[in-house]
């Protein structure tokens, strides 16, 4: 079961200390679990409305054809505030009135060209907790690579948008995040983690054999 939150734990006030056209910096003043005035320097969206789910999706989109082993279909692109390239999952904003699902779906269409069909939604998981309020939940798709529409994938990114696939053996995941590290990239924490799991329950598996 979880904590209850102690009742004097609470945000107090927010005061916006700059704002730009998707970002606002605020400093926030609460109350700690011994009832003391402190702060805190956050970092919010401003796409985020009341209707939405969560700020946005990151997809598990898992390419299978006949006869081939299952590919994970990953995104490679150039992050500005990292100043490098990163490897994700590939990932978005929710649309205003849009479900997570629906996110997914379009988002997967857009980076990568592919169309596919929601198998699990993950719940709203928080990604700095000590630096934004963003939130984001993981859906996994599974493509149908047999199906005629996925055969010649063709992406419909925004103007300035540059993404470049990558598809990845599954059994060959972390080994090939490896290489990317290795060659400078930044992996994406979500996808580093979900490719440990892998490899850690194949370990499990071989060593019940």
């Amino acid at each position: 079961m979880a904590s209850e939150v102690p009742p004097s734990t609470r945000v107090i006030s927010k005061d916006v200390i700059g704002s730009r056209k998707w970002l606002e910096l605020s400093e926030i003043t609460y109350k700690d679990e011994e009832n003391k005035e402190r702060s805190w320097e956050m970092v919010a969206r401003k796409t985020r409305k009341r209707t939405m789910p969560g700020d946005g999706v990151a997809v598990i989109a898992t390419l299978r054809k006949t006869l081939h082993l299952d590919i994970l279909v990953l995104v490679r692109q150039y992050r500005p505030p990292l100043d490098r390239f990163t490897v994700e999952f590939p990932s978005g904003l929710v649309d205003d009135g849009e479900t997570l699902e629906e996110a997914a779906v379009r988002e997967l269409r857009e980076e990568t060209g592919y169309v596919g069909t929601v198998k699990h939604q993950g719940p709203v998981t928080c990604l700095d907790a000590g630096v934004s309020n963003c939130t984001e939940a993981l859906i996994s798709i599974e493509i149908d690579g047999d199906k005629p529409e996925n055969h010649h994938p063709q992406q419909m990114t925004d103007d300035g948008e540059f993404v470049e696939l990558l598809h990845v053996q599954v059994s060959e995941l972390l080994t090939r995040l490896n290489e990317f590290s290795g060659q400078g990239d930044v992996i994406d924490a979500k996808l580093y983690a979900y490719a440990v799991g892998i490899s850690q329950r194949t370990h499990v598996a071989h060593a019940r054999v």
